[in-house]
């Protein structure tokens, strides 16, 4: 009986603890697919060349539920076109990407796994 009473003691105490936030950064390295352009004025094609790439991803816990998110990818690439002079051709590309967002957490209370994510941007 003392044993009963002291697991569902420490069971009730165990869930009136506050629930943690989480908090995340998550580093990306890869290789991004390039791809071309054209202007529907002129009809010039451009062509933007594959090459490697890095992100950067960082969450931050607002509650159990609910995080917001601050994002940044790069890529270093060149853009050429035959209509180029051709010292200018392969000129120098940073493409930048920025992303600020949040990522609600929803998942049943009666089963606590598995928890299901959606982002909202």
């Amino acid at each position: 009986m003392a044993v009963a009473m002291s697991a569902a003691c420490s069971a009730y105490g165990q869930a009136a603890l506050p629930e943690k936030k989480e908090s995340s950064i998550t580093l990306y390295g890869g290789f991004r697919g390039g791809g071309s352009l054209t202007d529907e004025d002129t009809g010039t094609t451009m062509d933007v060349q594959s090459s490697a790439s890095y992100a950067l991803a960082v969450d931050i816990g607002i509650d159990r539920q609910t995080q917001v998110q601050l994002f940044y990818g790069h890529q270093h690439t060149a853009l050429s076109s035959g209509t180029f002079a051709p010292t200018a051709d392969n000129l120098d590309l940073s493409l930048d990407y920025f992303h600020l967002g949040g990522v609600p957490t929803f998942s049943r209370k009666s089963v606590p796994e598995p928890t299901w994510q959606a982002e909202l941007a």
